[in-house]
């Protein structure tokens, strides 16, 4: 019976080296990928996307590591509503490469928008951040705002609203109100 316990112990033993080595060894492993990972980058996400911003002026909109490459992907929206895709290389800084995405205009998006709507298109505005333009339509006693995808011009988002309008005898009141006489 002691026999075999020296047995199980020595095999029991054999067995929790093994493992140990091998988790030592994986360890190790992971050290050294990530030492060979931490030498490559050495400028910061903040030191990419000024070194993008000198090459290309306009706004940040994203910006992305990408680890097995080691560069930085930032998206930049310029004034003349173009996007950038610059990307810097996280250990040497330089710009290895540049995208460019035209953006809708905003007289592609009224002409988009007015063959899907009837109406007048009293507002539009773009955000630079989402790249989506925002418009107002109205048509009779609807009003819609809408949310266009400033990249591909189709409509992601529409609001539609019931407008109250006035009747003809609240219109002539207000202005009889507003302004001395009759109102015919």
């Amino acid at each position: 019976m002691i026999k075999w316990a020296k047995v199980l112990s020595t095999s029991a033993l054999g067995t929790a080296i093994a493992f140990s080595s091998i988790t030592t060894s994986h360890a190790a492993e992971m050290k050294t990928a990530k030492a060979e990972t931490t030498e490559h980058v050495s400028i910061s996400q903040a030191q990419a996307k000024g070194i993008a911003l000198q090459d290309c002026k306009g706004t940040v909109t994203s910006t992305e590591f990408k680890q097995e490459s080691s560069v930085y992907v930032i998206t930049i929206v310029t004034n003349n509503l173009e996007q950038r895709i610059v990307e810097v290389s996280a250990s040497t800084g330089k710009v290895v490469k540049k995208q460019e995405v035209k953006l809708w205009t905003q007289n592609q998006v009224k002409e988009s928008v007015s063959k899907q709507y009837k109406g007048d298109i009293q507002s539009i505005t773009f955000n630079k951040e989402t790249r989506e333009y925002t418009l107002t339509v109205v048509d009779g006693k609807v009003e819609y705002t809408l949310t266009v995808d400033g990249l591909t011009g189709k409509v992601i988002h529409e609001n539609k609203k019931e407008l109250q309008l006035m009747s003809e005898q609240k219109i002539k009141e207000a202005i009889v109100k507003q302004y001395s006489g009759y109102v015919y």
